[in-house]
Parts: C-alpha cells; sequence; structure tokens
C-alpha cells in the first residue's frame, strides 16, 4: 500500500525541489539587497556630494563676509586716523579762502603736497600769491573779481607783472583746466609765486 504512488510524497516535498527553492529565494535576496543597496550608495553618494559642496560654499562665503568685514573695519579706522591727523582746511569756496592768512595757505599747500594733492597746492599757493599782495597793497584782493583784473594792478611793475601773470596762466591750466599736476611742477609753481610776492615786497 505505501507503494503505491498515490501515498507518496508530493513533487514539491521532494529535498531536490526544496533546495532549489531555496536556492531562488537566496538569489532573490541577494538581488534585492544589491539593488537597493546601489541604489542607497548612489543616493546616499549624491547626498554627501551635495552635503560636502554645500559646506565647502558655506566655508567660502563665511571666509568671505569675514574678509569684508575687516577690511571695512580698517578702511574706517584708518579714514578715522587720517581724519583726526589731518590738518583742518578751511572752506573751498573762493570767499573763505581769501580771509585766509598767507603763512596759513603756505602751510596747507606744503601738507597738499605731502599727501600728494599737488593741484590743490598749486590752488594754495595761487591764493597765498594774491594775499601776500593784498596785504602789501599792490592788489585788492576780491574773491569775486576776475584774477586777470590784477594783471592791471601791476601795469606799472613790469618784473612783478611777467612773474604774476606767468603764476596765473600755470593756476587757471591746473585748477581750472584740470591738468594733472606733478610734485616738481608743485615745486616750481611755489618758487614763481615767492619770486612774485618777494621781489615786489623788497
Amino acid at each position: 500500500m505505501l507503494a503505491d504512488p498515490r501515498y507518496a510524497e508530493p513533487v514539491f516535498a521532494q529535498p531536490w525541489v526544496t533546495r532549489i527553492v531555496e536556492k531562488i529565494l537566496d538569489w532573490l535576496e541577494g538581488l534585492q539587497s544589491e539593488v537597493l543597496g546601489g541604489v542607497a550608495a548612489r543616493l546616499f553618494g549624491l547626498l554627501g556630494k551635495w552635503l560636502y559642496w554645500l559646506l565647502i560654499a558655506c566655508a567660502a562665503g563665511l571666509v568671505a563676509f569675514l574678509l569684508w568685514a575687516t577690511a571695512g573695519a580698517l578702511i574706517r579706522r584708518r579714514r578715522q586716523r587720517i581724519a583726526r591727523e589731518a590738518p583742518s582746511e578751511p572752506e573751498k569756496g573762493e570767499d573763505a579762502l581769501a580771509a585766509v592768512p598767507v603763512e596759513r595757505l603756505l602751510a596747507l599747500a606744503r601738507e597738499a603736497r605731502e599727501r600728494g594733492e599737488f593741484r590743490l597746492a598749486v590752488r594754495y599757493l595761487f591764493h597765498a600769491l594774491l594775499r601776500a599782495l593784498h596785504e602789501a597793497g599792490v592788489i585788492r584782493y576780491e574773491p569775486r573779481r576776475a584774477n586777470r583784473d590784477y594783471l592791471s594792478s601791476l601795469e606799472d611793475k613790469p618784473p612783478a607783472r611777467e612773474l604774476f601773470a606767468k603764476a596765473l596762466a600755470m593756476f587757471e591750466a591746473k585748477w581750472y583746466g584740470m591738468q594733472e599736476t606733478t610734485a616738481e611742477e608743485a615745486a616750481a609753481f611755489e618758487r614763481l609765486c615767492r619770486a612774485a610776492w618777494e621781489g615786489e615786497l623788497s
């Protein structure tokens, strides 16, 4: 009776069938782990790279901000120091310069030359010339008056008039003509102005 095929073990219960099923299940499990693991690895790889560059960008931004803040603080400190050390200058207008003494104008010209502002030094020197001639009674210095009008006051003093005309021409070219002025030109202009007023006042 036991030898009757109806009472034999089912096919799916046979050991070789079980082994095949187990191998298929193992293969599917491995495939699932490999696929999911690869996706996860790629996902985490991309995420890691994104986080890496994000951190790099944040670090670069922080460094740039610190440099900007430091540079701004240094510039402000330098400006404050220059403002403290800079000599007090009169107002820019011609009316204000007309009231500044000769020695003060000469000092301002010297300080402007030391700062490299040679064109401004020429301006101060020319006003010092006008002021010196005014104090000597040679001309009447008036801010609203045209500079060339002073030449008529020097008609009877040819040497002084010639020097003043040269100084006037250079001043108008440098100041009103906005010409670049060198240190040598500023020094030569000072010598010219001194020759004009010292020759007249001697």
